[in-house]
């Protein structure tokens, strides 16, 4: 099953329903109170099972993606759909065997 979220807010607030959730594929920028930095960090902190999988079309955030995230895929806009289904395939895959 697939979520849609227009914000942080609002995937947090889904994240917290209890829904089970594998993996939050996010935007860097987006409207809210953080954007996908915090996102990832708040998964990080309060949901740690969850996967996170970043993208953006901002050429100077792939830096800021390796340093603030360096364990979280990072894709560039746009990006190729094969690597980033390959990407989430593994990242499944990787997570269900832990």
């Amino acid at each position: 099953m697939v979520f849609e979220a227009g914000n942080a807010d609002e995937a947090i607030t889904t994240i917290e329903t209890g829904i089970p959730i594998d993996l939050v594929l996010t935007d860097v920028r987006m409207p809210g109170s953080m954007n996908g930095f915090g996102l990832a960090k708040w998964i990080g902190t309060n949901k740690p099972k969850i996967s996170v999988i970043l993208a953006s079309g901002e050429a100077n955030q792939t830096d800021a993606a390796n340093e603030l995230c360096d364990h979280i895929p990072f894709f560039r806009k746009p990006y190729d759909l094969t690597a980033i289904v390959a990407q989430i395939r593994a990242t499944l895959d990787q997570a269900q065997s832990s």
